[in-house]
C-alpha cells in the first residue's frame, strides 16, 4: 500500500483535510507576517493586493483542489474559506491599506446575486413541479426542494438549511401544493383550533412589535430593525407552518405511517417498525418519547423494534424508538391502525383505557 494511503487510514484526521490544515496555516501565518510589515514596505499597495487575493483566492481554490474534488462535495463549499478570507484580511490589514479588500467586497456582491437568484429560479421550478405532480401519487416539496438543490449544495447539512428556508416562503406564500397521496390522510390542528389561536397572538404581538421597536429605535435603531425583521420572519414562518399542517397531513397507507406535523418534524414508519400502539394518558414507563402535537395532550404512543430517524427542521435529527401523537380524528386513526396491524404486521393493540375515545 502507498504510503499516503497508510498515513491517511491510520491517522484520525484524513489526509487532504490534514493536508490542506497545514497549508492553511501557514499561508494565514505568512500573510499576518506581511501585514504587519506594510507600513515599512515600499509597495504596500502591491502586498496588500497580495494579500487579500491569497486568502480569498488562493486558499480556497486550494481548498477546492485538495479536500472538494477529491470528496466530490459541491463547489460552493469553497465560499466560506473565501469568507473568513476576507474577514482575516479586514483584521490584517490597516485601514489605509484596504483599498483591494472593498475591491474583492464589490466582486463578490455579482456573485452572491447569481447564487441567490440560482437558488430563487430551483425554488421556483421545484414549486413549478410539486405542482405539477402533485395530481398524481403527491409530492412533498421540502424533500422535492431538497432534491433540487443537490446538484449545487449536495445532501448534506447546508442543503437541508436552504430547502427548509425555501419551503417556509413557499409555504407561506401559496407555492407550494398539497401532498396527499394515496392513503388515508390526517391532519393535527383543526380540533385544537390552531388557526384560532395563532389569530390572537397575533393581534397581540403585532402591538408589541411596534411598541419594543419605538423602545430600541431610542437606543440603537440597528437593533430595532433586527428585532423587527426577527419578528416578521417569525409571523411568516407560522403561516407557514399552519399551512404546511393543511397542505403535508400525516398518512397511513400499505407501506406503513408517515407523520407530518407542518414543518417541524417528519417520520416515516414501515409497519415492520411497529410493535405497539398505546394509549398516550396511561404510559408511566418513564421514557421520553417524540412528541408529535401541536396543542394539548397525545393521544396514542406508538412503540417501535428499532429506532427511526426524525427528520426536523434544517436537517436536525433525532433517532426515537417511541413516538407520541395526537390527530384530528383519533378514532379513524385508531380503526385504521388497527386494521392495518390485524392485517399480519406482527405488532400488537395495547387494551387499556382511552380516555375520550
Amino acid at each position: 500500500m502507498p504510503l499516503s494511503r497508510r498515513l491517511s487510514a491510520s491517522a484520525a484526521i484524513p489526509l487532504d483535510l490534514a493536508l490542506f490544515g497545514l497549508l492553511a496555516a501557514g499561508v494565514y501565518a505568512v500573510e499576518a507576517a506581511v501585514a504587519s510589515r506594510l507600513g515599512a514596505a515600499p509597495h504596500p499597495g502591491l502586498l496588500s493586493t497580495a494579500v487579500v487575493v491569497d486568502l480569498t483566492l488562493i486558499l480556497p481554490a486550494a481548498f477546492g483542489l485538495l479536500v472538494v474534488r477529491r470528496r466530490r462535495w459541491p463547489w460552493l463549499a469553497v465560499v466560506p474559506w473565501a469568507i473568513a478570507g476576507m474577514i482575516v484580511a479586514g483584521r490584517l490589514l490597516p485601514p489605509e491599506n484596504r483599498l483591494p479588500l472593498h475591491v474583492a467586497h464589490l466582486a463578490a456582491a455579482p456573485l452572491e446575486i447569481a447564487v441567490l437568484v440560482w437558488i430563487g429560479r430551483r425554488a421556483w421550478q421545484a414549486a413549478r413541479r410539486a405542482r405539477r405532480d402533485a395530481d398524481g401519487a403527491g409530492v412533498d416539496f421540502p424533500a422535492a426542494m431538497t432534491a433540487a438543490l443537490a446538484p449545487l449544495l449536495g445532501t448534506g447539512r447546508l442543503a437541508a438549511i436552504v430547502a427548509y428556508e425555501a419551503s417556509v416562503l413557499a409555504y407561506a406564500f401559496g407555492l407550494a401544493p398539497s401532498d396527499r397521496g394515496h392513503g388515508e390522510t390526517f391532519t393535527h390542528h383543526r380540533d385544537t383550533a390552531y388557526a384560532a389561536v395563532l389569530g390572537a397572538f397575533a393581534m397581540v404581538g403585532a402591538m408589541e412589535v411596534v411598541g419594543v421597536h419605538l423602545l430600541l429605535a431610542r437606543l440603537d435603531g440597528r437593533l430595532a430593525w433586527l428585532v423587527t425583521a426577527l419578528s416578521a420572519y417569525g409571523a411568516v414562518w407560522v403561516v407557514a407552518d399552519l399551512r404546511a399542517m393543511s397542505r403535508r397531513p400525516s398518512r397511513i397507507d400499505d407501506d406503513g405511517i408517515l407523520l407530518r406535523v407542518g414543518l417541524r418534524r417528519t417520520v416515516r414508519l414501515g409497519w415492520s417498525d411497529l410493535v405497539a400502539i398505546e394509549d398516550a394518558a396511561g404510559a408511566t414507563d418513564g421514557v421520553r418519547p417524540l412528541t408529535l402535537r401541536v396543542l394539548g395532550r397525545p393521544r396514542f404512543r406508538l412503540r417501535l423494534a428499532a429506532p427511526v430517524v426524525a427528520h426536523g427542521p434544517y436537517g436536525i435529527r433525532r433517532r426515537v424508538d417511541v413516538i407520541d401523537v395526537a390527530v384530528d380524528d383519533p378514532d379513524r386513526f385508531e380503526r385504521t391502525v388497527r386494521e392495518r396491524l390485524a392485517a399480519g404486521s406482527g405488532a400488537t393493540v395495547a387494551d387499556g383505557p382511552r380516555a375520550g375515545v
